[in-house]
């Protein structure tokens, strides 16, 4: 790292480390705050680490944005609808292009982000479907398979095609096959991926990311993040009434999901980071 970028560097990941540690001693009203702003100033961190030598390496701005037909209107039924989009500029847009990651020129919905994140999904899903998510992929591959990732997705072999569409890093893989020795009793498979897929990581395991907003490439998961936790934030600032109504557990259908992933948070996003930096 250059002389140049070094100050920037490190002043901006003691500030994300402040941010993340502040986050784990305040309630969840609050949390949202303290765990974007601490990963806003960590894709400062990220930008200076990874933007390519000669290129812009400071962020400006945001660079997402909240879309909502009513702002106003705010409430459990609907949260899994609340859209975030790109801006034409900003941090998130600037590190899409760092990370070589999709981002939200179409618009994404809640529920299809949440489905970027493994736990969340798996324990406390928005919207109960069988819509694409995360899925966390084996290296080991099947004796003779001759492969070396595999996952295991419910399908249909006759359905490939939209499998590439759902996971867009299928699409890119040279050969993919069924293991049909390994077929589960629920109608999923262990689909075989060739070693030249190109897979995203999430807490240092190989996953298979969705695609979100009908993109045709993969977001990075800390870009996942970003989206959801400004979502949040925003709510948590500038609609406070709003979204402690969100969290009342009495009351709100969403309010135990809406605090799982706020306590994930504390963990998945400092090790996220970390991989993202090393370059991973």
């Amino acid at each position: 790292m250059t002389d140049e970028r070094a100050p920037l560097f490190g002043a901006a990941l003691e500030q994300a480390e402040q941010q993340f540690r502040a986050a784990e001693g305040v309630p969840y009203v609050s949390r949202p705050l303290n765990l974007f702003y601490g990963l806003s100033q960590a894709g400062r961190a990220v930008a200076a680490a990874r933007t390519p030598e000669g290129e812009q390496f400071t962020l400006a701005g945001h660079g997402i944005r909240q879309i909502r037909e009513d702002p106003n209107n705010v409430n459990p039924s609907n949260f899994p609808d609340f859209r975030a989009k790109d801006q034409p500029r900003g941090a998130f847009v600037r590190l899409a292009e760092v990370l070589d990651s999709a981002s939200l020129p179409e618009g994404g919905t809640m529920a299809e982000l949440w489905r970027g994140l493994y736990e969340p999904v798996l324990h406390y899903p928005l919207i109960v479907d069988d819509s694409p998510c995360m899925i966390d992929v084996m290296t080991e591959h099947p004796p003779g398979s001759g492969f070396v990732y595999t996952a295991n997705i419910k399908y249909e072999a006759s359905e490939l095609e939209n499998l590439k569409a759902a996971y867009p890093d299928i699409a890119l893989a040279a050969e993919v096959r069924p293991c049909r020795t390994m077929r589960h009793n629920d109608g999923s498979e262990l689909l075989a991926l060739n070693p030249g897929i190109p897979l995203r990581r999430y807490r240092n395991t190989p996953v298979l990311m969705p695609s979100i907003g009908g993109q045709a490439k993969t977001m990075h998961p800390l870009l996942v993040w970003w989206a959801i936790l400004h979502s949040l934030s925003m709510l948590a600032r500038y609609q406070p009434v709003e979204w402690t109504a969100l969290l009342k557990i009495d009351q709100s259908p969403v309010a135990n999901a809406i605090e799982y992933l706020l306590d994930v948070a504390l963990d998945s996003v400092p090790e996220v980071l970390y991989d993202t930096l090393r370059g991973l």
